[in-house]
């Protein structure tokens, strides 16, 4: 019978040896995975702060398009504006030419006789 409790004993103890061990494995292992989750969050925040920079990079691009579109636009605009302004100083010269012409033929003149007399037309 004392042997049978000290073999009891001596089972007991070994198992208490063997959860003792499993407590440590553990105890590790949760070491392990609250670094691994420490590096994740480390990530997360760093992903954050690119993502944030990015998205504020993209809103000044944005800005910086819609000014330059409106530029766009305005310089248009002005084109547009200029080509009008060309086009009727193209139709006063070449209404002009025409009174010239009319003039030198009502006196008799012909092209190469005014440029003579110092007229451009």
């Amino acid at each position: 019978r004392a042997k049978e409790t000290a073999k009891r004993l001596q089972d007991k103890e070994k198992q208490g040896q063997d959860l003792e061990r499993d407590v440590v494995r553990l105890k590790e292992r949760a070491a392990e995975v609250l670094a691994q989750l420490h590096a994740r969050d480390e990530e997360v925040a760093e992903l954050r702060e690119f993502s944030s920079m990015q998205e504020r990079r993209a809103k000044a691009m944005q800005s910086d398009l819609a000014t330059a579109t409106a530029r766009l636009a305005q310089s248009e605009q002005e084109a547009e504006s200029h080509r009008r302004r060309a086009d009727a100083l193209e139709g006063d010269l070449g209404r002009t030419r025409e009174a010239v012409a009319e003039q030198e033929r009502a006196l008799g003149f012909s092209r190469g006789e005014t440029a003579a007399l110092g007229g451009r037309w």
